[in-house]
């Protein structure tokens, strides 16, 4: 690592892991997370390699069932949105990044002008 002037941190490698570069994954504070991250310390697998898809599959799942009770696609966007929503803004940083929230959105609105425009027969 080199120092310039004003303190700029100049890397002549990249190091294996930047500081503080993400902030997501905070998860010890559910229940059943600590024993889960445990496992998949001794098993050497990346916690991000199980909770992304854990909150994943949970948003689909809970959107799903929000389809199958009230047979509104926007239902389903809000539902999901939500657990995506609570997911990323829980305390010290979330699970998962809040730019993925934004696509979501993105994506579930214009889904759901195009079938407005055009019913899904």
């Amino acid at each position: 690592m080199t120092l310039l002037a004003q303190d700029a941190v100049i890397w002549d490698e990249p190091p294996e892991v930047i500081p503080e570069l993400y902030t997501e994954l905070q998860t010890n504070h559910l229940p059943g997370a600590r024993f889960i991250n445990d496992l998949l310390g001794h098993a050497n697998i990346p916690q991000s390699l199980f909770w992304f898809p854990a909150i994943f599959f949970t948003s689909i799942g809970l959107g799903l069932v929000g389809y199958a009770l009230m047979k509104s696609l926007l239902w389903q966007a809000v539902i999901s949105g939500m657990v995506m929503v609570y997911a990323s803004l829980m305390t010290d940083g979330g699970i998962i990044p809040f730019w993925t929230v934004a696509v979501f959105a993105i994506e579930a609105l214009a889904i759901i002008w195009t079938t407005r425009q055009r019913p899904v027969p």
